[in-house]
């Protein structure tokens, strides 16, 4: 998908399979605000008001050795000697379980409330840890991600792991597009870092 009028299809036709903006934002690596655009704007000159990049890892995703590789690479940026890395449901549990393997860790399962979000939704939607992997309450961990968009993700799961009483050592990511150097004061540690040039 390389043209606005591919990601506006794409977006249309996973909104057709059921999926809500917040899960069409995470499949197609934007942010929420551009998922609603791409979902509810049919003409393809049209842009949205907001200046977005989308980010197509899908060659390495859809290859165990570049999925490996590239963790590795992520598995370097890691800080503190975590017991558990916690993946961000669903594009950063690839990458956090090979980082884990890396690192001799544990692997825990943060699942985002950006997954349920919807426009216009007054609903309150808090992210939560799978009770099917690691309890890591009270643990020293690193988070692990794909891509931060605007830190938003990032800054709930710190949130929810520092309420856990988790010592939070860094946010590991493959691409960071928010420009932000700290997620709630704890080091972004992003392999591939992007930005607008103006």
């Amino acid at each position: 998908m390389r043209k606005i009028g591919d990601l506006v299809e794409r977006a249309r036709e996973l909104k057709d399979k059921g999926m809500r903006v917040g899960e069409i934002s995470e499949e197609l690596n934007v942010s929420r605000q551009t998922a609603e655009w791409l979902v509810s704007h049919a003409a393809e000159e049209e842009s949205p008001t907001s200046v977005d990049l989308f980010v197509d890892w899908s060659n390495i995703g859809s290859s165990g050795p570049a999925l490996l590789s590239v963790s590795a690479a992520i598995a370097e940026l890691v800080e503190g000697e975590p017991d558990a890395l916690v993946g961000i449901a669903v594009s950063g549990l690839p990458i956090a379980t090979s980082v884990a393997t890396r690192l001799d860790a544990g692997i825990s399962v943060f699942h985002p409330g950006k997954r349920h979000w919807e426009p216009r939704s007054d609903e309150e939607v808090t992210g939560a840890i799978s009770s099917n992997f690691l309890n890591p309450k009270g643990m020293r961990v690193a988070v692990i991600d794909d891509i931060v968009t605007t830190g938003s993700t990032a800054k709930e799961t710190v949130s929810a792991l520092e309420d856990r009483g988790c010592e939070v050592t860094c946010v590991a990511v493959l691409v960071d597009k928010s420009g932000l150097d700290t997620v709630n004061g704890i080091p972004l540690k992003p392999l591939i870092r992007v930005g607008s040039v103006r």
